[in-house]
């Protein structure tokens, strides 16, 4: 019994697996024709593709066959095939054609059948449309005998298409793409090549080498009457000759002169007020993005530049990056990429691309300046670019023109932004926020502070979503006016940093955050926030507002909060701005912490070494009581500030007569008079006006008379001393009343220089 159990066991083991077989439909659809390709799950299927009615079934002989139809109409419209349903049996599926149509089935390298469906002629469409099964186990002889006629009547071309097509679907299975397939299928299409040439039937088409692919029409023309085609044939012919003759220009120039030559932006890949389309933006994009893969999966290059432009013409520059880093690189590949990292609000990958536009086309010097170009340009590029503005559709103008008058702004050109934001609203009927907001820097450019004022208060006061750049603004009039953001400001600003920490605004709100609290005098808040951004996007940013923040602190900070903060950083070791340095090292000298300015001074004095670091280096040396070191930093420097300095320091060394002749040259009568009688100057002193100078100096000048022994007395010679005292102190009275000092100030600290 368990003998007879095993056996049955052991034969069941032996039989197939009868399991659902998937079979996959893919499509791509073609300038003539849509295409589906099935995928067989097995060389030796049988299959048949035969009309019913007005349309096609498919029957594949697979036990419990599974038809993959869900991504066949994401890429293909359905005004060819309508729809795929189910047939009478399982293993059948319905072609549901919506247009005049046949359909022509061919299976290639075994496990692939091809069907394309093409619009037949009106000549075509009373006859009988009649398809050969294609089965290997199913076809008659008579099927057998059209399918031959009907092979026997095509072309060499769509044989060479066939073995083109093979080679296509060896290049996407690996599975099937051995060494020696590929190499008998490359042996056999260069065989019929060459056999196609000799007799004639290949037209070879001579083309120029380049990287850049031939532009993309986006949109047919509509059909105008001969005489204005002409006109805009010839036009168009001009524009396309003027564009060729310029990039063929550049590239000579390019190749001559290495490194010097003036290459200009491809016209066609910058201008584009060219890629206007008649079809809303969800049918562009939508047929656009259905052909980015054919119906073998292969990413098809030209929809993808197609799709990229369209994403730019409408300004979303971030989905057109993100489908670029998907391409191959080529010159034209790496504009769009730039553009659209541009149009995302960032920095250009390789910024030499728009250097050196100046005499180029409007739409070139346009980009340009939005890449923050440093170039110089001149009053006809201005123009150029103005034109190129008005050019542009009016989506792109309300969105593109804002930014451009700001960099016109940062380059001075203040009455050009002002021509180019007029012309970037024409047509609109309400102006946006980034017009208004240009309107305000325009305003602030011209010093009308008042009146920027105004229009920033409206933005926020009445916009429901406020560009970041508006409360900047804000806190740039601020700043301007020296006045102190309110409390609903600050809050407002802290929001706008949470709100947008992970957007790629993040940086630009935050920035907006610190200054607040710099204007509002909160540094504790400034500093912490400062200390708490990090960003790999820009590295720098605590660097650049720590500086900015040491600089506020150093000019507007109470002494608490100055020396609480200052000394809480090791500053020597941040890499603070040469102003910012000065700035901490001037105001811990006004404190009277010498030795930190010193500190400061001595870290980067091998690297920024000017007259302003001498001087504070100076000022320092007078407080710790050295002004030998002070005279020598003093050496080299010129100017009024940095004789006042020297004075102190000659005073402090016992140098008067130097002091005095300094404080003579700068006008400072009563210090020079001081040093005068220091040096016992009295020549100088007589010329000195004011009651008791000439007693005092008399008085002070005369030798001290011996007293004559034997012919006075003690008691005479005391007299006359007290005499001559009572004397002295009255005139010392009268000198320091005419010099306008007090007992108090006449002390040890006079020779202290600060």
């Amino acid at each position: 019994m368990r003998l007879f159990a095993g056996l049955i066991v052991f034969l069941l083991s032996l039989a197939p697996t009868v399991s659902a077989s998937e079979i996959v439909v893919k499509s791509g659809e073609h300038a003539d024709f849509t295409r589906i390709v099935v995928t067989l799950p097995k060389a030796s299927t049988s299959w048949s593709f035969l009309p019913k009615g007005a349309n096609y079934v498919l029957k594949v002989n697979e036990p419990d066959p599974t038809f993959e139809i869900s991504t066949v109409f994401d890429r293909i419209p359905r005004s060819r095939l309508t729809s795929l349903n189910p047939g009478s049996s399982p293993e059948s599926l319905e072609f549901e054609l919506g247009c005049e149509c046949e359909a022509i089935a061919k299976k290639y390298d075994g496990r692939f059948i091809v069907i394309d469906i093409k619009s037949i002629e009106k000549t075509e469409k009373e006859r009988l449309r009649l398809t050969a099964p294609l089965s290997l186990a199913t076809a008659n002889s008579s099927l057998r005998l059209l399918n031959q006629l009907q092979a026997a009547k095509q072309s060499q071309k769509d044989t060479l298409a066939a073995d083109s097509l093979k080679q296509e679907v060896l290049s996407i299975t690996p599975h099937l793409n051995t060494d020696r397939n590929q190499s008998l299928s490359q042996t056999a299409l260069v065989e019929k090549i060459a056999k196609a040439a000799s007799r004639g039937e290949l037209q070879i088409a001579l083309t120029t080498s380049s990287d850049t692919a031939p532009a993309v029409t986006l949109i047919e023309r509509p059909k105008v009457k001969p005489s204005v085609a002409v006109e805009a044939s010839s036009l168009t012919q001009i524009r396309v000759t003027n564009d060729a003759i310029q990039n063929g220009f550049s590239q000579d120039l390019q190749t001559l002169m290495p490194g010097e030559a003036i290459v200009c932006l491809d016209a066609t890949l910058v201008d584009f007020s060219t890629w206007e389309t008649d079809t809303s933006f969800g049918q562009g994009i939508g047929n656009a993005r259905r052909a980015l893969f054919d119906e073998f999966d292969r990413p098809n290059i030209d929809a993808a530049k197609l799709l990229t432009k369209l994403y730019l013409h409408f300004s979303f520059g971030a989905e057109a990056h993100r489908l670029l880093q998907s391409l191959p690189s080529s010159r034209e590949t790496d504009v769009l990429m730039d553009l659209a990292r541009i149009m995302d609000g960032q920095s250009p990958r390789n910024q030499n691309l728009f250097e050196n536009q100046s005499g180029c086309s409007g739409a070139a010097i346009l980009w340009s300046l939005l890449s923050n170009s440093n170039q110089q340009l001149n009053d006809n590029d201005y123009q150029a670019v103005l034109l190129s503005v008005s050019a542009m559709p009016l989506h792109m103008r309300t969105y593109l023109g804002p930014k451009v008058a700001n960099r016109l702004l940062d380059l001075g050109e203040i009455e050009t932004a002002a021509q180019l934001l007029s012309l970037s609203s024409r047509g609109s009927e309400m102006p946006s926020t980034e017009h208004k907001l240009g309107e305000a820097s325009i305003l602030i450019a011209r010093e009308e502070v008042k009146e920027a004022e105004e229009i920033i208060d409206e933005i926020l006061e009445t916009e429901n979503e406020i560009n970041p750049e508006v409360l900047a603004t804000k806190m740039e009039i601020l700043e301007n006016q020296k006045s102190r953001p309110d409390i609903e400001t600050l809050d407002l600003a802290s929001a706008f940093a949470t709100e947008h920490r992970n957007t790629p605004q993040a940086m630009k709100t935050k920035e907006t955050q610190i200054h607040a609290y710099l204007l509002a005098g909160d540094f504790e808040k400034a500093f912490l926030t400062i200390d708490e951004s990090r960003s790999e996007q820009d590295p720098s940013f605590r660097d650049k507002f720590l500086s900015k923040a040491f600089v506020s602190l150093s000019e507007n900070g109470d002494r608490l909060d100055f020396l609480a903060l200052a000394t809480r950083y090791e500053v020597t070791s941040e890499p603070l701005t040469k102003d910012a340095l000065k700035r901490l090292a001037s105001r811990f000298i006004d404190e009277g912490f010498s030795s930190e300015a010193l500190k400061i001074l001595g870290a980067f004095s091998l690297h920024y070494v000017d007259d302003e670091i001498r001087l504070l280096r100076a000022k320092a040396a007078l407080i710790e009581r050295k002004p030998y070191l002070a005279a020598a930093e003093l050496l080299s420097v010129e100017g009024e500030e940095a004789n006042k300095l020297r004075a102190l320091a000659f005073s402090a060394t016992g140098n008067h007569g130097e002091a005095e002749i300094l404080y003579e040259d700068l006008g400072d009568r009563g210090s020079a008079t001081k040093e005068a009688w220091q040096a016992k100057n009295w020549a100088s002193l007589e010329n000195s006006t004011g009651t008791g100078f000439q007693a005092a100096v008399a008085l002070a000048a005369q030798e001290p008379e011996q007293p004559q022994q034997g012919r006075a007395t003690i008691l005479e010679q005391s007299r006359s001393l007290l005499q001559q005292s009572a004397l002295a102190r009255e005139l010392l009275g009268q000198v320091r009343a005419s010099i306008g000092t007090t007992g108090e100030e006449v002390s040890g600290r006079e020779l202290d220089p600060l």
